[in-house]
């Protein structure tokens, strides 16, 4: 990964997003196509709003590189949030034809990845509902297998919150989040538009500790502002 995507990335950590995207588009400048860097772009536009956007950047890569897994993951994801299950699931199908979803394999941490869990939302929302649970229930042990295993990746963690939260348990739910926090999840943003964690989003426990980390990453984030003005 060059230097720049390097930099884009932290930024990325940080929600530091004008010169996360700078970063981005100043690496894809000098190489053009650059797989990673168009990851990157593709997420930061995502969790933006921007969905059009990150598909369209996502769909021009996929075509370019269709063996850069990550990419078609970036589009599976936009489709989700965006309520297309059609196109989410062939997408999703492609994935975990391609083998099983590895959490920390991706740049950037991408969390909202586990396709067994993804395609039970999609059964879940097109009235599915035993095909979901079955999903949800092989991702639930998929992630406490890794768990129990002496794996301390917070992904396991978040993953394991997300398909608690989408089938209403909110106090195990909320438990497992707390986990991924403890073991170093910071990417508040994507948990903020994941529609795994709907069910949550008015509850002032899951509000505080969203708030909780936005505050850890704001201040590393005026750390960094300070040194770079040095």
């Amino acid at each position: 990964m060059s230097p720049l995507a390097n930099k884009a990335q932290a930024y990325f950590a940080l929600g530091m997003y004008d010169k996360c995207e700078e970063s981005f588009q100043k690496a894809l400048q000098l190489q053009r196509g650059f797989p990673d860097a168009s990851y990157g772009l593709s997420l930061l536009w995502l969790i933006q709003g921007r969905r059009e956007e990150s598909i369209a950047l996502s769909r021009k890569i996929h075509d370019a590189v269709p063996d850069f897994v990550p990419i078609l993951n970036i589009m599976a994801m936009a489709y989700l949030y965006a309520g297309s299950y059609a196109e989410a699931e062939k997408l999703y199908q492609q994935l975990a034809a391609k083998g099983s979803y590895v959490p920390g394999s991706f740049p950037l941490g991408v969390v909202s990845a586990d396709y067994d869990a993804a395609l039970g939302m999609i059964a879940l929302k097109t009235g599915k509902k035993a095909e979901a649970k079955q999903l949800f229930d092989r991702s639930f042990e998929m992630n406490r297998k890794a768990i129990e295993s002496g794996n301390e990746l917070y992904q396991y963690r978040y993953n394991i919150a997300a398909v608690l939260a989408i089938q209403n348990n909110h106090e195990e739910a909320l438990r497992w989040f707390e986990k991924a926090i403890d073991a170093g999840w910071r990417l508040y943003s994507i948990a903020q538009i994941d529609p795994f964690f709907d069910n949550l989003r008015t509850d002032e426990r899951f509000q505080q500790m969203i708030q909780k980390v936005k505050v850890t990453v704001d201040n590393q984030r005026k750390l960094v502002e300070q040194t770079e003005k040095q």
